[in-house]
């Protein structure tokens, strides 16, 4: 066939279907190609989308997380919060130290019409205190009690309340010691007053109601801190003990006399007032040196020394004066007693107005108050000091007195 011939009807259907092939062909990669591109545009969308939020959420808590503490009323709190979730102590210290702590109350007669009028309320309560033996001895601060004469009832951690047998006050630390009639009560150690430090995780049992328990935690803000008023009250005696530890933020006042803990089940002091928030924490290192005279004469017998001092780390003086000072517990004049009693162990070993003590016992007298370190030693013990006089180091040796406490029974 010629070239100008017309092709046969199938080469031509052959020709038509190719050519249509070849259209539909170029058609499907076009719409591919298409729909690629919506497909990249749409993903790249969504992710712009999510970057934008992501980085306006970041921003967010950004500022919220600097805004949060400019405006706090108590940054503390919530910063010794967090502390505290983190390192809280096991529930089996948590049992033992609510057991050992007591809530206290005015007594209430047994022959009551009802259960209701015998029972108690832990928002009639006093305040609380801990156990000091597992006869059942207590201790609490004076505070809680007031008056020795007083009707006093105790609530153990089951509820189970005792009658008070009898309380005997302190005569230098303001305590007092509660006997009732148990026996096999649970008997927390005390910590070594050494290894007590600023910042140190604590704990105080809420004074709740029946088989109820719940905790605070708290931090310890200041150790060894003076109590006072004015300038002449850091001017005190020998006989009575100023050191406080301080807690960041303030108790319930129903917890006054809590004892304060370490996370690891350790007794510090008990929780007291300072500057009208319960706050202060009245160390109970000082009470071993008394057990032995409180057991078994039910007496509370205290070292003594009669002098008034001005303990110098309590003061902040300009660096001239400091470099020049000599650092410990200046004998100085301040109440209306003598400076040194004459007939007093300090009088008899000599010591005048003017003398610095430097260390006591060995023990360097700066951290702890020259009362706190003092009140280690029994009545009668005999202590190497070293003072400062006109410059030069001089070595006494004393023999402590006695001041004691007579018991009063609650029940008479």
């Amino acid at each position: 066939m010629s070239n100008n011939q017309t092709p046969s009807l199938p080469d031509f259907d052959k020709e038509v279907r190719e050519l249509y092939q070849e259209r539909n062909t170029r058609s499907a990669k076009n719409i591919v190609k298409g729909f690629s591109w919506v497909k990249i545009w749409w993903v790249k969308l969504i992710a712009g989308i999510i970057g934008v939020c992501l980085v306006s959420i970041v921003s967010v808590m950004a500022t919220i997380s600097w805004w949060q503490p400019q405006s706090s009323t108590n940054p503390i709190e919530r910063i010794v919060r967090t502390i505290g979730i983190s390192a809280e102590p096991g529930g089996d210290i948590i049992d033992r130290v609510n057991n050992a702590t007591v809530t206290i109350f005015l007594a209430k007669g047994v022959n009551e019409k009802s259960l209701l009028d015998q029972s108690y309320l832990a928002r009639e309560s006093l305040g609380q205190g801990i156990i000091l033996s597992s006869d059942g001895w207590l201790v609490t601060t004076q505070a809680v009690v007031q008056d020795p004469k007083r009707l006093l009832a105790v609530a153990l951690a089951g509820g189970t309340v005792y009658q008070v047998e009898n309380i005997i006050f302190d005569p230098v630390v303001p305590l007092a010691y509660l006997k009732i009639n148990a026996s096999n009560l649970t008997v927390l150690p005390f910590i070594d007053s050494n290894t007590i430090n600023s910042g140190q995780g604590v704990m105080a049992m809420a004074a709740a109601q029946g088989l109820s328990q719940s905790v605070y935690f708290r931090h310890l803000a200041n150790i060894n801190v003076p109590i006072f008023s004015s300038k002449s009250d850091l001017v005190v005696t020998t006989e009575f003990l100023p050191d406080r530890h301080l807690l960041d933020i303030a108790l319930p006042i129903k917890n006054l006399g809590s004892p304060i803990i370490s996370w690891k089940g350790e007794v510090i002091g008990l929780a007291t007032t300072y500057e009208g928030e319960l706050k202060g924490v009245l160390p109970l290192d000082n009470v071993g040196s008394v057990m032995n005279s409180l057991f078994s004469e039910q007496r509370i017998r205290r070292p003594s020394l009669g002098l008034t001092y001005l303990q110098t780390s309590w003061l902040q003086l300009p660096a001239l004066v400091v470099a020049k000072l000599d650092k410990g517990a200046r004998v100085t004049a301040g109440s209306k007693r003598p400076v040194v009693l004459p007939k007093s162990p300090a009088g008899l070993a000599g010591i005048v107005e003017g003398d610095v003590i430097t260390s006591f016992g060995g023990e360097k007298v700066g951290d702890r108050s020259l009362s706190s370190i003092m009140q280690q030693y029994k009545p009668g013990a005999k202590v190497e000091l070293t003072l400062k006089r006109q410059g030069k180091d001089v070595t006494l040796g004393l023999t402590l007195g006695e001041i004691a406490s007579p018991a009063i029974a609650a029940n008479k």
